[in-house]
C-alpha cells in the first residue's frame, strides 16, 4: 500500500508527457506533504528545472533509498474524460510509486496513469 506519513497533508500537481508526435500519452502527478513542499519550486505553476528526486535533493536535502510500486486498473472518472488526452471507455491503469528514504518513510508518492490504448507493461524479475 501506497500512503504519505500519517497526519501530512499532501500536495500535488499535474503533468501531461507527450509523444514526439505531441499526442499526450500519461499524466504524471506528484504528492508530498505541504512542510516538505515549501521552500521549492512544487507549488509554482512553471515546470521543474530538473526531476522531483533531485529537485528535492538539491532544495530539501531529501535522499530516495528505493521505491515501492503498485499498479492498478480502473475506468477514468467524469472529470479525468473532460480532458482531451483522456479517452471514455478506455481503462486506465494507475501506477503508483512511493519514494521512500532509507527508513522506509515515503516523503514523495507519484502516480502515472497511462490509458491502455496507448501502454503495455512489462517486467522482468529474477525467479531465483
Amino acid at each position: 500500500m501506497v500512503r504519505l506519513r500519517p497526519g501530512a497533508p499532501p500536495t500535488g500537481t499535474g503533468a501531461h508527457a507527450a509523444r514526439p508526435d505531441g499526442e499526450p500519452t500519461e499524466t504524471v502527478s506528484p504528492w508530498v506533504p505541504v512542510e516538505l513542499s515549501q521552500g521549492t519550486d512544487l507549488t509554482s505553476a512553471e515546470p521543474l528545472p530538473q526531476g522531483l528526486r533531485e529537485h528535492l535533493r538539491s532544495r530539501k536535502g531529501v535522499r530516495f533509498d528505493h521505491i515501492v510500486e503498485q499498479v492498478t486498473a480502473r475506468m477514468p472518472t467524469a472529470d479525468e474524460t473532460k480532458r482531451p488526452d483522456m479517452p471514455k471507455n478506455t481503462p486506465l491503469p494507475a501506477v503508483y510509486g512511493a519514494a521512500r528514504d532509507a527508513s522506509g518513510t515515503a516523503p514523495a508518492v507519484v502516480e502515472a496513469l497511462l490509458p491502455a490504448d496507448r501502454y503495455e507493461l512489462e517486467d522482468a524479475y529474477p525467479i531465483e
